[in-house]
């Protein structure tokens, strides 16, 4: 899995991103809850972005995002205090257009 950092509203966020191998993979957001992390994905990841290796059709790949829940996995906790579900969820959407495009 390649994982990568980046900083959003001074925020450091954690993510995985993992490139389907397909002709077109649509990108795919996958969240993990509290307390767990991105590595609960890790057995999901390859079907999902090589379908083609696991007896699937090649069509059907997605690129993978999975951030780290802010201070959890290599994300920073919020410098804030009050922050809350629909923060996280702006940042999130940021992360998947600003960054990624």
């Amino acid at each position: 899995m390649a994982h990568y950092v980046t900083s959003l509203d001074d925020h450091r966020i954690h993510f995985v991103h993992i490139r389907g191998r397909g002709q077109k993979p649509m990108r795919l957001l996958l969240l993990h809850g509290w307390p767990s992390s991105f590595d609960e994905f890790a057995l999901l990841a390859p079907l999902l972005s090589d379908p083609a290796a696991h007896a699937g059709d090649r069509s059907d790949a997605f690129d993978l995002v999975i951030p780290s829940y802010p201070s959890f996995g290599f994300s920073a906790p919020f410098a804030r205090v009050g922050k809350r579900v629909d923060d996280v969820a702006r940042l999130r959407l940021r992360l998947m257009t600003e960054v990624l495009g």
